[in-house]
């Protein structure tokens, strides 16, 4: 795997996607100061190198009539981590799964019509995989913040100059919307003096 930098057209692209996958290429044409076949020659560049994972609906569980969410931590003997996360890549009812540090070996988010439901996921499935020791269950009693968009900054690779100043941003990327475009600033004192 390879770390690939981030412009300032990559980043428009990407930040607008992710408050709107369906933006047009003409919006995001407008938005990141470029040409269509040049936004469409992007997006394909973040698709195919795994940047944008996939542009897709996301389903909001808590408006469907049915259903639990709930989390599944799971304590596993090491020499067994790889199959079993080979295996639970194949269970549906699993909507998101991480290794992790700390008391848990995988902390699992999965979504089941309700508890018999979980009951048969847990004992007919999931325990029965070579290596999993213990398997634990947390219900989501309701959502207090969920967010699909990544915070984007100079430490994940993006490459952004100060509208002001014209210096590398290195730090916090600070924003400021003048005529319905978005303009980057290093510092509070460049964006603050900053004129139209």
């Amino acid at each position: 795997m390879f770390l690939l930098k981030l412009d300032e057209v990559d980043y428009r692209i990407i930040t607008t996607l992710q408050n709107n996958a369906r933006a047009s290429l003409k919006h995001l044409a407008r938005k990141s100061g470029v040409s269509i076949p040049t936004v469409r020659d992007r997006i394909i560049k973040l698709l195919e190198t795994g940047i944008i994972k996939s542009l897709t609906a996301i389903v909001d569980h808590n408006r469907l009539s049915g259903g639990l969410i709930v989390f599944l931590t799971l304590e596993t003997k090491l020499p067994e981590s790889k199959n079993i996360s080979e295996l639970l890549k194949n269970i549906p009812e699993i909507i998101e799964a991480y290794t992790t540090t700390g008391e848990h070996d995988i902390i699992m988010k999965v979504f089941v019509p309700d508890t018999k439901a979980l009951e048969e996921l847990i004992n007919n499935k999931i325990n029965q995989i070579p290596g999993i020791e213990k398997c634990k269950s947390n219900f989501v009693m309701g959502t207090i913040l969920e967010k699909q968009a990544t915070r984007m900054s100079s430490e994940l690779g993006v490459e952004i100059t100060c509208a002001n100043c014209n210096r590398l941003i290195e730090n916090e990327i600070r924003i400021k919307t003048m005529s319905g475009n978005d303009l980057f600033f290093c510092s509070d004192n460049c964006k603050s003096i900053h004129n139209e």
